[in-house]
């Protein structure tokens, strides 16, 4: 867990280096949307429903996105 002195710091960060950060961890997570993770993973769209939880998954706005590295 992220301490809160490093939280801070993120919030002081320049707005294109946070972009910056979210696109490194997009990579490494495997954030991608159902298509794509039907076409990594070579299974449905109903199996990728079934394994997503808050442990492999992330929630942007109202959609929610499986992370298929954490799968």
């Amino acid at each position: 867990m992220l301490s809160q002195d490093k939280l801070n710091n993120i919030h002081k960060l320049k707005h294109e280096e946070i972009l910056q950060i979210f696109h490194e961890c997009e990579e490494v997570l495997g954030i991608v949307d159902l298509e794509e993770s039907k076409k990594a993973l070579g299974i449905g769209k109903r199996r990728i429903y079934q394994l997503m939880n808050e442990n492999n998954s992330i929630k942007i706005g109202r959609h929610k996105f499986p992370c298929i590295n954490l799968f």
